[in-house]
């Protein structure tokens, strides 16, 4: 391989636009959302955060689910003033939200751009369970995110290799104690809210989840 391509490649790696896939629920957004994508941003290579609502995430088909169009309103308002915080519906047609079918979408849809895929160490630690894993692993790059310098569970399950390239890529974040459920326990006890949710949704979730 000459030292040209060599230099070539180098300089699209460099220049590629590295996107964070953030998958969740948002039901609703908060703050514990909001500072995990900065932190992710500080620490990582990655450009940009791309929040996507789950529209039917399998590990919940018991649990009751604000409808995904309300979801995706209340994040488009949250970080419609950042350019650095993007949002897709591209779940919204899916019938499961599967990761696989998801990363193979974005994959077409961001061809030029490095994917990595943003989840909790829970989830890192039970990779193996995940549908379609090693493929998802050959589409996008994992972004473990560990809770207070707690070391990263991995997926025994996994071969030294994809154990180390969960190893390669942690950020730690010092939790905020803050959850979707906490703020509407909070909220439908009449208690307030501030500094958990955005200033541009508060009102409305209240509003929302008092009802």
């Amino acid at each position: 391989m000459s030292l040209s391509y060599n230099l070539l490649l180098k300089f699209i790696i460099k220049n590629l636009m590295h996107i964070g896939i953030y998958g969740g629920t948002f039901d609703p957004i908060h703050n514990g959302h909001l500072y995990a994508a900065e932190e992710i941003l500080k620490q990582t290579v990655c450009d940009e955060i791309l929040f996507i609502p789950a529209a039917n995430p399998p590990h919940k088909k018991d649990k009751l689910i604000s409808p995904f169009e309300v979801r995706y309103e209340w994040l488009q308002k949250t970080i419609r003033h950042r350019e650095d915080f993007k949002a897709s519906d591209i779940e919204k047609s899916l019938k499961i939200s599967y990761s696989i079918h998801l990363c193979n979408q974005l994959v077409d849809q961001y061809k030029n751009d490095q994917l990595h895929l943003i989840m909790g160490s829970d989830m890192s630690a039970c990779f193996s369970t995940w549908k379609d894993w090693e493929r998802i692993l050959g589409l996008v790059t994992p972004i473990v995110m560990v809770r207070n310098s707690h070391k990263s569970p991995t997926d025994p399950k996994l071969s030294p290799e994809y154990r180390a390239l969960f190893n390669e890529n942690i950020v730690d974040i010092q939790t905020l104690d803050i959850s979707s459920t906490y703020i509407k326990e909070r909220i439908q006890n009449g208690l307030p809210i501030d500094k958990l949710i955005p200033e541009a949704i508060k009102d409305e979730i209240v509003t929302y989840f008092k009802n």
